[in-house]
């Protein structure tokens, strides 16, 4: 089963991976130690079932609140892995992109994300 965006975002925040861009994606370095150097993007995912659901009585306010977060150097992780507010997504990466991701940014196998997690 594919990962969730805010488990990609922890496993790179965990495993030497080095933020390098925060615009509309967080930006993603790692250095290999042959020298080669991987790149991958995680989105931030919006949640948009706080709005869909009712469960925020101030949209607006919220959405001010997001990007103040998001404008940040860098972004309060709190709870599983999500943002300060509870913005990073639960939406689940689309299976072709997750191993797209897998093969081409990470070079590692589904099995090694799940261990490294």
């Amino acid at each position: 089963m594919p990962p969730k965006f805010k488990d990609l975002k922890r496993y790179c925040d965990h495993n030497g991976w080095v933020l390098v861009r925060d615009t509309d994606h967080w930006y993603y370095e790692k250095v290999l130690a042959n020298g080669d150097v991987l790149s991958t993007k995680v989105s931030h995912a919006v949640h948009k079932a706080k709005l869909a659901s009712g469960g925020v009585s101030n949209p607006t306010r919220c959405l001010v609140e997001q990007i103040q977060e998001l404008s940040a150097p860098y972004p309060t992780a709190c709870g599983s892995g999500g943002i300060r507010g509870g913005w990073l997504s639960d939406k689940e990466i689309p299976k072709a992109l997750w191993q797209r991701i897998l093969r081409k940014q990470l070079r590692i196998t589904e099995q090694e994300f799940w261990q490294q997690l």
